[in-house]
């Protein structure tokens, strides 16, 4: 089955069939021919695992579809993905000295990586505090705010993240043209270490990354929240439709401090690695 919010995914063998982050499934265990399993919020469950899930009879399919879409639950995972996002950034804050010693041309084009994935950040970031800064009322700025309402609803946001998405062929392209071979040099790096870049900036290039689909969720819940708010205004419901996106600044308090926090390691690091390549 195909969840069309994308939260519940059967995939379709050959598949992995572990514990594991959907991004990383080549370190799962292999399924046998003709099974499947299901990708749920971005961990993968065999059948059986799934079917406890649900309980012996399914009872439980609606009771888990409805927690996992709730905005609380749908943002808070967006935090959750962006906080990873942030962590394994870290991994280049860990070996930037090591480059250091060992500065290359190739140091400018990282920093075109990190300006590709900030780019991303600032879009949602900016049609957020357009959506959050809206108090609707009875005057003339209630036409604005229906246009912003109506942008969001019909999902202009994600459209404007999926034309951000060239960055993940781009990204790739310069990890194996000018990232890869730079670390293959550099004396101080250990086997693990590059094998630890590897896998973050395979991560980084592919269209279901940890980037990609915290954006992508965000997006949507981003959408809901505007339909809610859009609905409750055609009824002149203004207290309540308010209220709605009072609730919404409170669910999104905890997601746009990660949010602040990974575009600030971008910005920091990419200032790092600007100061590398003009030493080369």
């Amino acid at each position: 089955m195909l969840d069309a919010r994308g939260h519940i995914r059967r995939l379709s063998p050959p598949a992995t069939c572990a514990r594991k982050p959907y991004r990383s499934l080549s370190a799962g265990l292999a399924l046998q021919p003709g099974r499947s399993c299901f990708a749920i919020r971005g961990s993968v469950y065999s059948d059986t695992q799934f079917r406890r899930i649900l309980g012996p009879h399914g009872q439980s399919r609606s009771i888990l579809e409805r927690a996992m879409t709730t905005p609380e639950v749908a943002i808070l995972d967006v935090g959750r993905k962006l906080s990873k996002l942030t962590e394994e950034l870290g991994l280049l804050d860990a070996i930037k000295r090591k480059l250091m010693k060992q500065p290359d041309r190739a140091a400018a084009k990282l920093t075109t990586v990190l300006e590709e994935l900030l780019k991303s950040l600032l879009v949602f970031e900016s049609e957020v505090v357009r959506f959050l800064s809206i108090t609707l009322d009875c005057g003339p700025e209630v036409g604005n705010d229906r246009a912003i309402l109506h942008a969001l609803e019909g999902q202009t946001l994600w459209a404007r993240l999926q034309a951000t998405r060239g960055h993940c062929s781009k990204i790739e392209n310069i990890y194996k043209m000018f990232l890869d071979p730079w670390f293959q040099r550099v004396v101080d790096l250990d086997k693990t270490e590059r094998e630890a870049l590897r896998s973050l900036f395979y991560g980084l290039s592919q269209s279901d990354s940890l980037m990609v689909d915290s954006l992508n969720d965000a997006a949507r819940w981003l959408g809901d929240q505007a339909k809610h708010v859009l609905d409750l205004l055609e009824k002149d419901h203004l207290e309540e439709a308010n209220k709605r996106i009072a609730a919404a600044r409170l669910h999104m308090l905890p997601v746009r401090g990660v949010l602040a926090r990974t575009m600030a390691r971008l910005q920091e690091l990419e200032a790092d690695f600007i100061m590398m390549s003009g030493t080369t």
